[in-house]
């Protein structure tokens, strides 16, 4: 089982919640949102994501960062090295989000992360292409 949490700058974790919820109902209560703004300290921001961690050795924390290399990356990624039960992931996109949500259950170790990954991977393409190549 897998405990979602979306570490963005702004307002873009809750405004992929809001997307969830009109997409997928009751299900977005399952997400936790960490957002940063200009005035937050760093401490306090690492202690944000803390707080949304689940401690139990049967819960993996998938931490989905909106940039590699700023402040929320930067902070979760020092939680993976100070929790063994937490996650990285780069680059959140809806489909993503999604996959994790709706699989949250069934994802019980590393390699069952993966295949998530792998899977939304395959929703980045252009798709004006493909509808120009199907219309001709």
């Amino acid at each position: 089982m897998i405990n979602i949490i979306l570490a963005c700058h702004g307002k873009l974790a809750s405004g992929i919640k809001n997307s969830l919820k009109i997409l997928l109902g009751d299900e977005s209560k399952y997400i936790n949102t960490a957002e940063l703004f200009e005035d937050t300290e760093t401490e306090s921001y690492y202690k944000t994501l803390e707080d949304k961690l689940i401690f139990n050795k049967n819960v993996i924390n998938v931490i989905v960062i909106d940039l590699p290399g700023g402040t929320p990356s930067n902070q979760a990624l020092v939680l993976s090295v100070n929790y063994q039960n937490v996650e990285v992931i780069s680059t959140i996109n809806l489909p993503l989000i999604i996959e994790l949500l709706l699989s949250r259950e069934e994802i019980n170790n590393k390699k069952d992360l993966e295949l998530i990954l792998i899977k939304s991977k395959q929703t980045i393409k252009n798709l004006s292409e493909e509808f120009r190549n199907e219309v001709i």
